[in-house]
């Protein structure tokens, strides 16, 4: 991408397709449960993607081979048990690896490329069923959302942040009912 202004002073920033890149990976899922009883699945994807030539997103920082955004290592896990016939409990969480990612000046001194902390986001739900007639039931649940509270700690503030450099957990720790 380039950056320049224009006549009136707005900040242009073009950006333009790379050279060509590898992405070469690796998955593996698992699943296994009783019926009725608990289930547990869980995967991990290990990746490689890179850039043939370094791409050059800023006349400051150096060129980069390692894709932006895009992290090595991915993980998820769901579990679920029955805990009596109509009281059922759930643990499910994503891991991202660490990602390199662009900080553009502004709130920060200059432009620089950013090596992000891995993360978990990690949840809970305990639901109970009820039966109202033969054919209708009722599920009442509530659980949390990223109760690890993983969060990214270095968020620009202020009229120059940069509003692109966000990453991690889309949501806080969140307490839900339903």
């Amino acid at each position: 991408a380039k950056t320049g202004e224009n006549e009136a002073g707005y900040i242009i920033q073009t950006r333009y397709n790379a050279s060509g890149a590898k992405v070469r990976g690796l998955n593996t899922e698992l699943k296994i449960g009783i019926p009725d009883v608990f289930d547990i699945q869980a995967g991990y994807t290990f990746q490689r993607s890179r850039y043939n030539e370094a791409e050059v997103w800023s006349d400051t920082v150096e060129g980069e081979h390692r894709m932006f955004r895009t992290p090595d290592h991915y993980a998820y896990f769901t579990a679920s048990a029955n805990l009596t016939r109509k009281f059922k409990a759930s643990l499910f969480g994503n891991y991202t690896g660490q990602m390199l990612v662009q900080h553009n000046a502004g709130y920060i001194e200059a432009d620089r490329s950013e090596l992000t902390p891995s993360f978990w986001d990690l949840g809970l739900k305990l639901s109970y069923n009820f039966q109202l007639t033969n054919t209708i039931g009722l599920e009442v649940n509530g659980g949390v959302k990223n109760f690890l509270d993983s969060y990214q700690d270095d968020i620009d503030r202020g009229a120059f942040r940069d509003s692109v450099y966000i990453f991690g957990p889309m949501m806080p720790r969140t307490f839900f009912l339903g």
